[in-house]
């Protein structure tokens, strides 16, 4: 599994502003999960499952919508792979986040750094993971985040 993250520190917390996670189905096709801060106090969470070819995305289903072609394309109707690969990476996501502040709060609070590898730190910004591959380049806007790592 893979994963790319931004996080901010603010006010003694470090705030989840973009994270993806995914699993290679194929040659192809990726599966995982996105999110992070959506603007106006509201963070979010969502599986998606993204086709490419050339490293252009052929297919990329977020929650109901497939952002490339925009039909109606529901990720439960999705084979049982991408299903099962986006929740390991939701486990990924709530076992380096705070998951009382995300069940009560929705708000994604970093637990610690020490769990994140290949780590830079600007500031108060904090990267961490891998470089999300170009075919991914349009996930983090389609699913509404307002920054991407």
């Amino acid at each position: 599994m893979h994963y790319s993250g931004l996080w901010q520190k603010r006010e003694g917390r470090i705030i989840c502003r973009a994270f993806a996670a995914w699993t290679e189905l194929s040659d192809s096709a990726v599966a995982g999960v996105v999110a992070g801060y959506a603007g106006g106090g509201a963070f979010i969470q969502e599986n998606f499952y993204c086709e490419f070819e050339n490293g252009t995305a052929t297919k990329l289903i977020i929650d109901y919508t497939d952002h490339v072609s925009g039909e109606e394309s529901p990720f439960d109707d999705l084979d049982q792979s991408a299903i099962d690969a986006s929740e390991a990476a939701l486990d990924l996501l709530l076992d380096l986040h705070d998951q009382d502040a995300w069940e009560e709060e929705e708000q994604l609070l970093l637990l610690s750094t020490d769990g994140l590898s290949d780590t830079e730190v600007d500031s108060d910004l904090i990267k961490a993971g891998v470089a999300a591959p170009k075919y991914l380049s349009r996930l983090f806007d389609d699913a509404g985040l307002t920054a991407k790592p």
